[in-house]
Protein backbone atom coordinates (compact mmCIF):
# COMPACT_ATOMS: atom_id res chain seq x y z
CA UNK A 1 0.00 0.00 0.00
CA UNK A 2 1.42 3.48 -0.80
CA UNK A 3 2.27 5.89 1.60
CA UNK A 4 -0.11 8.97 1.05
CA UNK A 5 1.39 12.80 1.12
CA UNK A 6 1.75 14.58 4.04
CA UNK A 7 -0.12 18.08 3.89
CA UNK A 8 1.25 20.75 6.45
CA UNK A 9 -2.06 23.13 6.67
CA UNK A 10 -2.39 25.85 9.59
CA UNK A 11 -5.46 26.11 10.41
CA UNK A 12 -5.25 29.69 11.45
CA UNK A 13 -3.86 30.29 7.95
CA UNK A 14 -6.97 31.25 5.48
CA UNK A 15 -7.92 33.71 2.51
CA UNK A 16 -5.89 36.87 2.49
CA UNK A 17 -8.39 39.50 3.08
CA UNK A 18 -8.73 42.12 0.61
CA UNK A 19 -6.77 45.48 1.59
CA UNK A 20 -9.26 48.38 3.57
CA UNK A 21 -7.98 50.35 0.78
CA UNK A 22 -8.20 50.99 -3.41
CA UNK A 23 -7.22 52.80 -5.78
CA UNK A 24 -9.80 51.22 -8.28
CA UNK A 25 -8.65 51.71 -12.08
CA UNK A 26 -10.90 48.41 -13.37
CA UNK A 27 -13.57 51.64 -14.57
CA UNK A 28 -10.64 53.96 -15.35
CA UNK A 29 -10.18 57.37 -14.88
CA UNK A 30 -12.94 58.98 -13.56
CA UNK A 31 -13.94 62.85 -14.06
CA UNK A 32 -17.05 63.27 -11.66
CA UNK A 33 -18.25 62.45 -8.17
CA UNK A 34 -20.73 60.48 -9.35
CA UNK A 35 -18.77 58.04 -11.86
CA UNK A 36 -16.56 57.60 -8.74
CA UNK A 37 -18.88 56.29 -6.78
CA UNK A 38 -20.18 53.89 -9.14
CA UNK A 39 -16.71 52.71 -9.67
CA UNK A 40 -16.60 52.45 -6.22
CA UNK A 41 -19.83 50.32 -6.01
CA UNK A 42 -18.81 48.29 -9.03
CA UNK A 43 -16.23 46.62 -6.44
CA UNK A 44 -18.30 46.77 -2.95
CA UNK A 45 -16.62 49.64 -1.85
CA UNK A 46 -17.08 53.65 -0.52
CA UNK A 47 -15.73 56.67 -1.71
CA UNK A 48 -13.23 57.08 0.48
CA UNK A 49 -13.21 60.19 3.19
CA UNK A 50 -9.65 61.53 3.93
CA UNK A 51 -9.14 63.10 7.80
CA UNK A 52 -5.90 64.37 8.89
CA UNK A 53 -5.49 61.19 10.83
CA UNK A 54 -5.86 58.65 7.25
CA UNK A 55 -4.31 61.12 4.95
CA UNK A 56 -0.62 59.66 5.27
CA UNK A 57 -1.56 56.16 5.00
CA UNK A 58 -3.93 56.88 1.85
CA UNK A 59 -1.11 58.92 0.29
CA UNK A 60 1.26 56.10 0.70
CA UNK A 61 -0.88 53.47 -0.49
CA UNK A 62 -1.27 55.86 -3.56
CA UNK A 63 1.80 56.13 -4.40
CA UNK A 64 2.69 53.18 -4.65
CA UNK A 65 -0.41 52.00 -6.66
CA UNK A 66 0.53 50.42 -9.98
CA UNK A 67 -2.28 52.99 -11.58
CA UNK A 68 -0.48 55.88 -10.59
CA UNK A 69 1.70 57.81 -12.53
CA UNK A 70 3.20 60.84 -11.31
CA UNK A 71 4.29 63.01 -14.01
CA UNK A 72 5.07 65.33 -12.21
CA UNK A 73 1.69 64.68 -9.86
CA UNK A 74 -1.63 62.76 -9.89
CA UNK A 75 -4.47 62.26 -7.87
CA UNK A 76 -7.32 60.14 -6.64
CA UNK A 77 -11.28 60.76 -6.14
CA UNK A 78 -12.56 61.18 -2.87
CA UNK A 79 -15.92 61.81 -0.84
CA UNK A 80 -14.47 64.42 1.85
CA UNK A 81 -11.53 66.76 3.43
CA UNK A 82 -12.12 66.48 6.87
CA UNK A 83 -15.93 65.31 6.86
CA UNK A 84 -16.40 68.38 3.87
CA UNK A 85 -18.20 67.32 0.66
CA UNK A 86 -18.57 70.35 -0.64
CA UNK A 87 -21.97 69.91 -0.93
CA UNK A 88 -21.42 66.72 -3.07
CA UNK A 89 -18.86 68.58 -5.37
CA UNK A 90 -16.17 66.59 -6.69
CA UNK A 91 -12.79 66.49 -5.28
CA UNK A 92 -9.62 65.46 -5.08
CA UNK A 93 -6.58 64.65 -3.52
CA UNK A 94 -3.34 65.38 -6.07
CA UNK A 95 -0.46 64.58 -4.78
CA UNK A 96 3.34 64.23 -5.85
CA UNK A 97 6.61 62.64 -4.15
CA UNK A 98 6.46 65.28 -1.52
CA UNK A 99 3.58 67.51 -1.70
CA UNK A 100 -0.35 66.78 -1.43
CA UNK A 101 -3.23 68.92 -1.13
CA UNK A 102 -7.18 68.50 -2.01
CA UNK A 103 -8.90 70.34 -4.59
CA UNK A 104 -11.96 70.28 -6.57
CA UNK A 105 -11.77 68.26 -9.30
CA UNK A 106 -9.48 68.78 -12.30
CA UNK A 107 -8.81 66.52 -14.28
CA UNK A 108 -9.85 62.80 -14.74
CA UNK A 109 -8.08 60.39 -11.80
CA UNK A 110 -8.96 57.33 -10.24
CA UNK A 111 -11.69 57.11 -7.44
CA UNK A 112 -10.14 55.86 -4.09
CA UNK A 113 -12.21 53.21 -2.64
CA UNK A 114 -12.88 51.98 0.84
CA UNK A 115 -14.53 48.73 1.76
CA UNK A 116 -18.04 49.92 3.59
Amino acid sequence: MAEQPHCNVDATEGPTPPPLFKVVTAAGKVSTRAAAIAACRAEGRLLVDVTPANKETLLALVRASPGIKMNPFDGVTIASWNGDSVAGVGMQMLFTKQFSMVALVLAPVYPLCALP
